[in-house]
Order: structure tokens, then sequence, then C-alpha cells
């Protein structure tokens, strides 16, 4: 099971404000985004999940976390799992590039 509660903000045509919190685990993603006025660059700042695997809302999809009822499933890393740093990503040709510094 899963509730999540989801708000943003749009401060501007380029600038933005992410919350989701996960009522049932206390797990939040909190964050700012710039993005460039032709949305092929950005950058954000906060807490929220690292750029790696599917990002799908689906308990029952294998990525991320795994299944939590038996062993060897899904990455190392908590389904819920949030980091506090910088994050740039850029559209180069038909490449999505990303980059980021985390403190975890």
């Amino acid at each position: 099971m899963q509730a999540d509660l989801y708000m943003s903000w749009q401060l501007s045509d380029h600038a933005s404000v992410y919350i989701e919190q996960d009522v049932l685990h206390g797990a939040a993603e909190v964050f700012g985004m710039m993005a460039s006025q032709d949305g092929e660059r950005y950058i954000k700042a906060g807490s929220f999940l690292p750029n790696y695997g599917l990002r799908i809302d689906d308990h029952t999809a294998f990525v991320r976390g795994g299944n939590p009822r038996s062993n060897g499933d899904g990455l190392l890393w908590e389904a819920n799992y949030a980091d506090s740093g910088f994050e740039a990503g850029a559209e180069v040709a038909e490449f999505y590039l990303t980059g980021g510094v985390y403190n975890g």
C-alpha cells in the first residue's frame, strides 16, 4: 500500500518548488528547480531521489527497492530513499545527461 501527497508551486515560467510526502513511510522529497527557457537544461537543489532507475509510482514495480517480502530483488537502496544535494541535467542531441552531488 502507499499513500502520497504531492504539491507543486510554479514560481515563474522556469522556477518551481516540489513537495512529495509519503504518508505511510514518512519519507519526503522537497526541492526547488530551475529550467532553461528551451526546457532542455535544469538544475535542482533540495532533498530528492537521486536520478537512477525507473521513476514509477507503483509499489509493485520491481525497481529501486524491489519486493520487500523477498531477498535479492531491486537495487541496494530503499524504495523511498531521498538524499540532499544538487543535480543538473541537459538534453544533448538524442541523449539525456544528468549529474549530481549528494550528501549520502
